[in-house]
């Protein structure tokens, strides 16, 4: 009996032992578990928590015995990362794509150029521009986006514009559309008119005499100032830009009748009130006009700049020969 006793306590033994050496504590399972983060490709918000958790469940005297606990907040630093890498990567898939400027699509009169072509953005980063190279990013709230290339920096707003998404100077100089949209952008908010002899007179009035011009000492000079109305104001069209060949002449039957070419139109005139002006033999090239719903405000500047405020916040100006001290723009629009 005593035999037998004895055996089954060394078998009892013997079964028990081997497993000893692989007991793991609280603290070496939690350690494992938090050195399992790093191993996560992506990590996930859940993982993190677990590990979290089970630390914090340990008693205080264990947690110190917890050597790679730093580990769980650094595996929350790439939680964050991923996050902003994804955010970045849906942004740039936003505003990728093939962009053009709007008044080369609109085709106006441009004396500065202050673009380089249409520009392409490759999800990737990567973007390219006539005779230009770019790398590219977005800001996080998708508010500009950012270009480094051999021609410097360059910082475009990300404008929201009803269905359409532009791209803006942040000085208002330029506004880029995308491609595939240039034409449907176009169709809702411009006009474009191709110019002719016969039809200058349907969107501009013969010049009215507005009052006489004075010198710096306020005595007249001889001369009168004449606007020339739009007849397009009334039908909700606000005069936007020209052509590079935009013309059209007046008769001025004077003592000699002679014939003047104008390159803009609107332009207020000088001449002496008994000028009797008709309408002249030639006109060409395109004007562009841009519906008035899509105009917040239309005013002169007195630096003879007439300056139109847009829906989408973007400030346009046009330089005129307007004289200010003689004819009140307001009354006047075109």
């Amino acid at each position: 009996m005593i035999r037998q006793q004895i055996i089954a306590l060394f078998l009892t033994a013997s079964v028990a032992l081997p497993s000893c050496g692989l007991v793991k504590t609280p603290a070496e399972k939690v350690s494992e578990q938090i050195a399992a983060l790093s191993e996560l490709s992506p990590i996930t918000e859940a993982a993190i928590l677990e590990a979290e958790e089970a630390f914090e469940a340990l008693p205080e005297e264990e947690q110190a015995e917890v050597e790679n606990a730093d580990e769980i907040a650094a595996a929350r630093e790439r939680l964050e990362e991923q996050r902003i890498s994804r955010q970045k990567a849906s942004a740039r898939d936003t505003v990728a794509g093939e962009w053009v400027e709007l008044d080369e699509v609109l085709g106006l009169s441009r004396p500065i150029v202050y673009w380089f072509g249409p520009l392409k953005l490759n999800a990737s980063g990567v973007g390219e521009s006539e005779g230009s190279q770019w790398t590219w990013d977005v800001s996080e709230d998708l508010s500009e986006i950012r270009l480094s290339g051999n021609r410097g920096k360059v910082t475009l707003d990300v404008i929201r514009d009803g269905a359409f998404t532009k791209l803006r100077d942040p000085n208002g100089r330029y506004v880029l559309v995308r491609a595939e949209d240039a034409e449907s952008y176009v169709k809702a908010r411009f006009v474009k008119i191709d110019i002719t002899a016969d039809n200058i007179g349907d969107i501009m009035d013969l010049p009215v005499c507005t009052g006489p011009i004075l010198d710096e000492k306020d005595k007249p000079t001889g001369n009168s100032a004449w606007i020339q109305p739009s007849r397009k104001i009334d039908q909700g069209l606000v005069y936007y830009g020209r052509s590079e060949d935009f013309y059209y002449t007046l008769v001025v039957n004077g003592q000699t009748a002679s014939e003047w070419r104008l390159d803009y139109p609107f332009d207020s005139l000088s001449a002496p009130e008994y000028t009797n002006f008709q309408r002249g033999s030639s006109a060409g090239g395109t004007l562009v006009f841009i519906r008035g719903a899509y105009v917040t405000e239309n005013r002169m500047s007195d630096g003879r700049t007439r300056v139109l405020m847009l829906s989408d916040g973007m400030k346009y100006t046009t330089s005129q020969n307007w004289y200010v001290d003689v004819v009140d723009y307001q009354g006047h629009e075109y």
